[in-house]
């Protein structure tokens, strides 16, 4: 069986699109919800899974009510991501475990070139921002998916933090090392308005972070009207310099996206 798990906040657009993928070559969903963000502030469940009626009896949802508390963002993000085996307690040990955030979309085409003696590996994925089409110039692919046999997998969150490096040909331990499903799916970042966006972006870890990049998001940029000005103009939404272009929507993209383009319109620049 395969089991593709990730997190949810509060993406249904993302998640519609993601079900429609992947659910002819997976046998479960995985979705956990947290009742906090990562910066400890109360945060309602959202997930209706009602909406999601064609896929119901795939669905394992996990709701997190147990968040722990402090000042450290990560420890929140992880706990909730490790949360993820709470769904996996039926799972046998030879299943296949897909770890995602949301919008990491894995191509499922591809999941079939993942082998067991691989152990675990990365999707290297296409990289969107604000709409389906808008191409990281800067970053465009992103390592986001991972995939291991139940078995190997020590936790989610262990399983995020792998480092897959490319290397040459002639090494012998290649196949351990260099374990990247190329066109491995799609990085769909920051699909939302500016209202929600805004919400996000006071709620990252990054926002105020004194642990990893002791770097906080300059406040000037936390308010609606500058984060659609930004998205109108393919800007950075926290005044990184970084480029985005669009791109046509081919062959490149989802089955299900290039068929539906008109449910999404919205989305497509």
């Amino acid at each position: 069986m395969i089991y593709d798990c990730f997190s949810y906040w509060d993406e249904d657009l993302l998640l519609d699109l993601r079900l429609n993928i992947l659910n002819e070559f997976v046998d479960h969903f995985v979705i956990v919800e947290g009742n906090k963000t990562w910066q400890n502030n109360k945060k309602d469940l959202k997930l209706n899974i009602n909406n999601f009626n064609k896929f119901k009896n795939k669905i394992i949802y996990i709701p997190v009510t147990d968040m722990p508390d402090g000042d450290n963002p990560y420890i929140r993000e992880n706990f909730q991501r490790n949360c993820i085996s709470r769904g996996l307690r039926n799972a046998n040990e030879d299943d296949l475990i897909i770890i995602s955030d949301l919008d990491e979309i894995p191509n499922p085409e591809v999941i079939k070139n993942f082998k067991p003696n691989m152990k675990y590996a990365v999707f290297k994925q296409m990289h969107f921002y604000y709409k389906f089409n808008l191409r990281s110039k800067n970053h465009p692919f992103w390592y986001g998916s991972r995939i291991c046999l139940k078995k190997y997998l020590n936790s989610p969150q262990w399983l995020r933090q792998l480092k897959f490096k490319k290397r040459p040909w002639w090494r012998f331990d290649k196949k351990s090392l260099n374990n990247i499903l190329e066109d491995g799916g799609w990085h769909f970042c920051n699909l939302k308005d500016a209202k929600n966006l805004l919400y996000k972006y006071k709620n990252l870890c990054e926002t105020n972070d004194q642990y990893v990049f002791n770097e906080k998001i300059d406040p000037k940029y936390l308010n609606e009207s500058e984060i659609k000005k930004n998205i109108d103009l393919g800007r950075d939404l926290i005044g990184r310099d970084h480029e985005y272009y669009r791109v046509d929507i081919d062959f490149n993209f989802p089955k299900y996206l290039t068929k539906n383009k008109d449910k999404y319109k919205d989305w497509i620049k």
